[in-house]
């Protein structure tokens, strides 16, 4: 039987914090892995760079594998909007702290547009059992003075081998 993989985000304090199986993010100004940025736009400063709320995702096995799943990879398109930054985690993060909305310091940080087709982020894990998970993909966006009003969208891709 093919294993389920969920992307999950986690938002919260410590132990009441929650998460939520989706295929779709928002950066926000507040933590929180249920509003959206209709509700919830970053405001743009004039004078500094804006950060959301890092972004705390994971992948989690809902249906066990035969064996196992490993081998995450993330990558993007490689390119933003002029004023915009999403920042990534390179290092192993196993343990969930509660998001930020200054400049993140979860883990190595680089820029997620250096992660393409040709060039994808490892993400550490071997799902074997129902709730096992990958190491936490902390993502942020960096918003600065140039940056243009409106709404942008990223597409992140992902892959993994089962066996």
């Amino acid at each position: 039987m093919a294993a389920v993989i969920s992307v999950c985000q986690q938002s919260g304090v410590g132990y009441s914090s929650t998460v939520v199986a989706k295929n779709e993010f928002y950066f926000l100004p507040i933590d929180s892995n249920v509003e959206t940025s209709d509700d919830w736009p970053i405001p743009i400063s004039p004078t500094s760079t804006v950060y959301s709320y890092e972004m705390w995702l994971f992948f989690r096995c809902d249906v066990a594998p035969n064996t196992k799943v490993y081998n995450f990879k993330i990558w993007t398109s490689g390119s933003l909007p002029t004023g915009n930054n999403i920042t990534v985690n390179t290092s192993d993060i196993w343990t969930y702290q509660d998001p930020v909305n200054t400049k993140s310091t979860a883990g190595t940080r680089d820029n997620l547009i250096n992660y393409t087709s040709s060039n994808k982020l490892n993400i550490s894990g071997e799902l074997t059992k129902v709730g096992d998970k990958t190491a936490y993909i902390v993502l942020q966006l960096e918003v600065s003075p140039s940056a243009s009003s409106g709404t942008n969208s990223q597409t992140i891709y992902y892959s993994y081998d089962e066996i």
